[in-house]
């Protein structure tokens, strides 16, 4: 499988509200107001994701955000990929909503044992051969700055376009 993998690192500014927010168990939303940074892998220069986003002319159309605000589809212009689609998460025996991203990131070694439930883990995938695609999921980090492993499927998306899609799906800046 040809699947890469990006760290994302949010700096997210220290307020009140946020502090109350995340006492109460809260995750705190993402805002441009934050600095959301990538490295990819084998890749020594960092990505700041609210510049590249600004740079960007619009290639992906999203359906409207319905489940845990997420669109349930993106598509493209280009001609290497059509629609992708959410994938859903499955009900655990103990009752526990579980996102399965085992096959996405069994090749990433940090993600052993780091994987943090988060309102911003997503997998999109392809429908007509059902193989992953596109995913960002949440590890270990401090509240206030989190931290997420993007991967990504290199036949389909170019970095430019994993920067773009990874500030829309944090900050949730969707060009319907």
């Amino acid at each position: 499988m040809s699947i890469l993998y990006a760290e994302v690192s949010v700096i997210q500014e220290e307020t009140l509200f946020r502090t109350m927010f995340r006492l109460t168990g809260y995750e705190c939303a993402i805002t441009d107001e934050d600095t959301v940074i990538m490295t990819f892998d084998n890749d020594e220069f960092p990505y700041d994701t609210r510049v590249e986003f600004s740079k960007r002319k619009k290639t992906f159309s999203f359906s409207e955000p319905k489940k845990d605000n997420f669109p349930l589809w993106f598509e493209t212009d280009k001609e290497r990929i059509n629609t992708v689609w959410l994938k859903q998460s499955v009900v655990n025996a103990d009752g526990i909503e579980q996102l399965d991203c085992t096959e996405m990131f069994k090749d990433y070694q940090k993600t052993n044992n780091s994987l943090e439930r988060s309102a911003f883990n997503a997998i999109y995938y392809s429908m007509s051969d059902g193989k992953d695609l596109f995913g960002i999921i949440k590890i270990k980090s401090s509240p206030s700055k989190p931290r997420f492993i993007v991967g990504y499927n290199r036949r389909y998306f170019d970095k430019s376009d994993v920067v773009y899609l990874v500030h829309c799906f944090l900050t949730k800046t969707y060009e319907t």
